[in-house]
């Protein structure tokens, strides 16, 4: 499993860049 400081980053960087955030929101929870 990732590490959840490189998760997190992962989320603020799909976040900053407005890539899909649905994605990131479905992986998150």
């Amino acid at each position: 499993m990732l590490n959840l400081r490189d998760f997190e980053k992962k989320i603020i960087e799909g976040l900053c860049k407005k890539e899909k955030p649905e994605i990131i929101l479905r992986v998150a929870s």
